[in-house]
C-alpha cells in the first residue's frame, strides 16, 4: 500500500504525462510538427522518471527520429533525446549502450551549447553515473568531478543540480574505494539539500 506522499508523487507524474500527451495532440492538430519532437522528449523523461521505461524509450526514440527527419540531428533537442535514451538503456541494464549514448550526447552538447553550459555538465554527470554502473569507477569519478566543477562555476555552489552531482560523485568515490572522499562529497550534497 502506498503512503500518502507516494500517492501524491504518482498523481503528479500521471498529471504531467497527461499534460504532455494533450500538448502533443494540440501541436499535431495545429500542424506544428517542428514542436512535436521536444515535447516527445519531455514526455520521455517524464515517463522515465515514472518508471515506465518502455514507453519512455519509444517517446525518446520517436523524438530523435523526427528531429533527424527535420534535419535537426546533432542539435540541442536531439542531444536531450539521446541523453534520455541513455538513461532508459542504463535502467534496463544495457550499460554499454547507455555509456555510448551519453558520450554522443556529451559531444553534441559540447559542440552546440559549449563546454561551460549546464546541459554539458549534466550530461557529464549522467555519463559518470553510467560509467560507475559499468564498473568504471575511476572514469566515473573524473566525469562527476568535471560536472561538479562546471555546475558550481555556472550555477553557484548551492544549486540542487550541484548537490545531485555531488551525490553521484560520492557514490563513484565509494565504488573507487575512496571512503573519506565519498563522505565529504555526500556531506556537501546534504548541506545544499538542507
Amino acid at each position: 500500500r502506498l503512503r500518502e506522499s507516494d500517492r501524491h508523487v504518482v498523481r503528479r507524474a500521471l498529471a504531467a504525462i497527461d499534460a504532455h500527451e494533450r500538448a502533443l495532440l494540440a501541436l499535431q492538430k495545429a500542424r506544428r510538427d517542428d514542436l512535436v519532437p521536444p515535447v516527445l522528449t519531455d514526455l520521455g523523461y517524464t515517463l522515465w522518471a515514472a518508471g515506465r521505461l518502455g514507453p519512455a524509450g519509444e517517446a525518446l526514440q520517436t523524438g530523435r527520429v523526427l528531429l533527424e527527419g527535420q534535419g535537426r540531428r546533432d542539435g540541442r533537442d536531439w542531444a536531450h533525446a539521446t541523453a534520455g535514451l541513455g538513461l532508459v538503456e542504463q535502467d534496463t541494464g544495457n550499460l554499454q549502450e547507455a555509456v555510448a549514448l551519453q558520450r554522443t550526447a556529451l559531444e553534441v552538447f559540447t559542440r552546440v551549447c559549449g563546454p561551460d553550459h549546464p546541459d554539458t555538465a549534466q550530461t557529464l554527470d549522467k555519463l559518470g553515473y553510467a560509467l560507475r554502473l559499468s564498473g568504471l569507477a575511476g572514469e566515473a569519478v573524473a566525469m562527476h568531478l568535471r560536472a561538479v566543477r562546471l555546475l558550481e562555476r555556472v550555477l553557484g555552489t548551492d544549486d540542487s543540480r550541484v548537490a545531485m552531482a555531488l551525490t553521484n560523485l560520492g557514490l563513484a568515490y565509494a565504488d573507487a574505494g575512496r571512503g573519506s572522499d565519498a563522505i565529504e562529497a555526500q556531506d556537501r550534497a546534504h548541506r545544499i539539500f538542507r
